[in-house]
């Protein structure tokens, strides 16, 4: 990622995570809703990302693109990107496995949200 898009501080509180760069802000609400709002040479875009799981180890992501009104013509090309994006995630995101102690210093905001997904309150259902 280019140097202006990574934050420098994140937010976090009891129910999310906020960060502004030079060309986005985003919130990650709970442990599965990432919402995006970027403005890149002068044109604003918003994207939010929301993943539920199928079965235990895995999930389906889901997304919705937006741009202001009146720029619906862009909306095409904002959601060619977001699925060119998936695309080259996909293979990483498909078998990524994180273990403690094998993060770097660069990785810094990455175990900050580890640590609030681990902190974040959860509710087992009751066995039936």
């Amino acid at each position: 990622m280019p140097a202006i898009a990574v934050p420098d501080e994140l937010q976090v509180d009891a129910s999310g995570i906020e960060f502004e760069s030079g060309v986005q802000h985003g919130r990650i609400s709970g442990t599965n809703v990432f919402a995006q709002h970027l403005h890149i040479a002068g044109q604003d875009m918003y994207m939010l990302f929301s993943g539920a799981p199928v079965e235990p180890g895995w999930s389906r992501g889901h997304f919705v693109v937006g741009v202001p009104k009146g720029e619906e013509a862009r909306l095409p090309a904002v959601r060619q990107m977001v699925d060119r994006l998936n695309g080259e995630d996909l293979p990483v995101l498909s078998t990524i496995r994180f273990r403690r102690g094998l993060l770097t210093a660069s990785d810094r905001h990455l175990a900050r949200y580890f640590r609030y997904v681990e902190e974040f309150p959860c509710f087992l259902p009751p066995d039936r």
